[in-house]
């Protein structure tokens, strides 16, 4: 006679298949609630929205998915736990006046929110934004690239304010921002007038 369970709890445990944990969304997800010291940076990333969780005074990097738009953050731009969200919008969608001599290329908003889910409206240390051009993008300005800029939407009024830029040898233009809002790559439509030039 073969030995076997003896008993109703051992053939139970034969037959059902072990118990699995399921994990549960504090494993998952570092939340707020989290202690400061233990939060690293962290991104997550869909097609038009990306999102970093930055802990007070840290530094860290935010991105489209694709590269084209990346925000850097400097140690101390705030004090608190920082999330940190890029929107990518479609560029027909907030249209500069005409008058402006602006062109709109890739656009985002910049968004940022502390621990308690209250919006961040300026940072204490510049953020650095940087959108690579393209072929057509150096085309578009007769391959100057000093009529790149980036420009800020004003929310009350809705002009656009620009800001100076910088281009790098690899196509890469950079402009420091201290405020979160909309954001887009735009080119003169003329070429800047140098200075001392007539009519400066």
């Amino acid at each position: 006679m073969s030995s076997g369970p003896t008993g109703i709890d051992d053939v139970t445990r034969q037959l059902l298949p072990a118990p699995t944990v399921e994990p549960t969304a504090d494993a998952v997800h570092q939340t707020q609630s989290s202690a400061v010291e233990s939060i690293q940076p962290t991104t997550t990333s869909t097609a038009i929205e990306t999102t970093l969780v930055l802990a007070p005074f840290a530094s860290g990097t935010i991105g489209t998915s694709d590269g084209l738009i990346v925000v850097s953050v400097p140690n101390g731009a705030f004090g608190d736990v920082m999330i940190v969200n890029i929107t990518t919008l479609d560029t027909l969608a907030v249209q500069p006046d005409p008058d402006d001599g602006l062109v709109p290329g890739r656009m985002m908003t910049l968004s940022a929110f502390d621990s308690d889910g209250n919006p961040i409206t300026a940072f204490a240390v510049p953020l650095t934004v940087s959108v690579q051009l393209s072929l057509d993008d150096l085309a578009a300005v007769d391959n100057d690239p000093t009529r790149f800029l980036l420009a800020l939407r004003d929310a009350d009024d809705g002009l656009w304010l620009p800001s100076p830029a910088a281009v790098d040898g690899t196509g890469r233009m950079s402009s420091p921002i201290d405020r979160t809002g909309t954001y887009a790559l735009m080119w003169t439509s003329d070429p800047p007038a140098q200075e001392g030039a007539p009519g400066r």
